[in-house]
Protein backbone atom coordinates (compact mmCIF):
# COMPACT_ATOMS: atom_id res chain seq x y z
CA UNK A 1 0.00 0.00 0.00
CA UNK A 2 3.09 2.72 0.82
CA UNK A 3 4.51 1.63 -2.24
CA UNK A 4 1.34 2.10 -4.53
CA UNK A 5 0.52 6.02 -2.61
CA UNK A 6 4.69 6.69 -3.34
CA UNK A 7 4.34 5.87 -6.74
CA UNK A 8 0.82 8.14 -7.10
CA UNK A 9 2.63 10.70 -5.42
CA UNK A 10 5.68 10.58 -7.75
CA UNK A 11 3.23 10.62 -10.91
CA UNK A 12 1.26 13.57 -9.15
CA UNK A 13 4.45 15.64 -9.02
CA UNK A 14 5.68 15.00 -12.48
CA UNK A 15 2.20 15.70 -13.93
CA UNK A 16 2.40 19.16 -11.93
CA UNK A 17 6.15 19.87 -13.07
CA UNK A 18 5.43 19.58 -16.50
CA UNK A 19 2.33 21.75 -16.44
CA UNK A 20 4.36 24.57 -14.69
CA UNK A 21 7.36 23.83 -17.21
CA UNK A 22 4.63 24.54 -20.18
CA UNK A 23 3.58 27.68 -18.08
CA UNK A 24 6.53 29.53 -16.76
CA UNK A 25 7.93 30.23 -20.08
CA UNK A 26 10.85 33.02 -20.79
CA UNK A 27 9.08 34.15 -23.62
CA UNK A 28 8.15 38.07 -23.12
CA UNK A 29 4.32 38.71 -23.28
CA UNK A 30 3.28 41.56 -24.77
CA UNK A 31 0.15 43.94 -23.92
CA UNK A 32 -1.07 45.98 -26.44
CA UNK A 33 -4.27 47.58 -27.49
CA UNK A 34 -3.31 48.21 -31.16
CA UNK A 35 -5.24 45.94 -33.58
CA UNK A 36 -2.65 45.55 -36.13
CA UNK A 37 -0.10 44.05 -34.34
CA UNK A 38 -2.21 41.11 -33.71
CA UNK A 39 -3.84 40.79 -37.34
CA UNK A 40 -1.60 38.12 -38.25
CA UNK A 41 -1.64 35.84 -35.40
CA UNK A 42 -3.43 33.13 -34.03
CA UNK A 43 -6.30 34.28 -31.24
CA UNK A 44 -6.18 31.66 -28.41
CA UNK A 45 -8.89 33.20 -26.19
CA UNK A 46 -10.65 35.75 -24.11
CA UNK A 47 -8.21 36.21 -20.42
CA UNK A 48 -9.46 38.32 -17.70
CA UNK A 49 -8.18 39.42 -14.11
CA UNK A 50 -11.39 38.59 -11.40
CA UNK A 51 -12.49 41.93 -10.41
CA UNK A 52 -10.77 41.66 -7.08
CA UNK A 53 -7.80 42.10 -8.55
CA UNK A 54 -5.61 44.81 -7.25
CA UNK A 55 -5.19 47.86 -10.07
CA UNK A 56 -1.46 47.16 -9.84
CA UNK A 57 -1.93 43.33 -10.33
CA UNK A 58 -3.90 43.99 -13.47
CA UNK A 59 -0.71 43.50 -15.79
CA UNK A 60 0.55 40.88 -14.12
CA UNK A 61 -2.38 39.15 -13.67
CA UNK A 62 -3.46 39.25 -17.61
CA UNK A 63 0.59 37.60 -18.31
CA UNK A 64 0.04 34.97 -16.55
CA UNK A 65 -3.33 34.48 -18.24
CA UNK A 66 -1.48 34.47 -21.43
CA UNK A 67 1.20 32.43 -20.61
CA UNK A 68 -1.44 29.82 -19.50
CA UNK A 69 -2.85 29.96 -23.08
CA UNK A 70 0.55 29.67 -24.75
CA UNK A 71 0.06 33.49 -25.63
CA UNK A 72 2.99 35.94 -26.55
CA UNK A 73 0.42 38.95 -27.06
CA UNK A 74 -2.39 40.44 -25.24
CA UNK A 75 -5.04 42.39 -27.00
CA UNK A 76 -7.16 45.01 -24.79
CA UNK A 77 -9.66 47.09 -26.28
CA UNK A 78 -8.14 50.04 -24.15
CA UNK A 79 -5.73 51.05 -21.42
CA UNK A 80 -6.36 49.94 -17.91
CA UNK A 81 -8.79 47.16 -19.33
CA UNK A 82 -8.97 43.87 -16.96
CA UNK A 83 -9.95 41.61 -19.75
CA UNK A 84 -8.64 41.30 -23.43
CA UNK A 85 -7.94 38.46 -25.97
CA UNK A 86 -4.65 36.26 -26.04
CA UNK A 87 -2.49 35.95 -29.35
CA UNK A 88 0.36 33.68 -30.11
CA UNK A 89 2.39 35.44 -32.81
CA UNK A 90 5.11 33.67 -34.83
CA UNK A 91 8.56 36.02 -33.98
CA UNK A 92 10.18 37.08 -37.94
CA UNK A 93 13.19 35.40 -38.11
CA UNK A 94 16.63 37.19 -37.36
CA UNK A 95 17.62 37.43 -41.36
CA UNK A 96 14.39 39.44 -41.65
CA UNK A 97 14.75 41.56 -38.18
CA UNK A 98 18.35 42.49 -39.64
CA UNK A 99 17.56 43.19 -43.07
CA UNK A 100 14.28 44.88 -42.28
CA UNK A 101 12.05 42.84 -44.66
Amino acid sequence: MTRFLSRCAAVVSMVAAAGCASVGSNEQVNITTSRSLVSNCQELGEISVDSWTRDDEVLSGLDSAARHKGANFVLLKADGARAGVAYRCAMPAASQTASGS
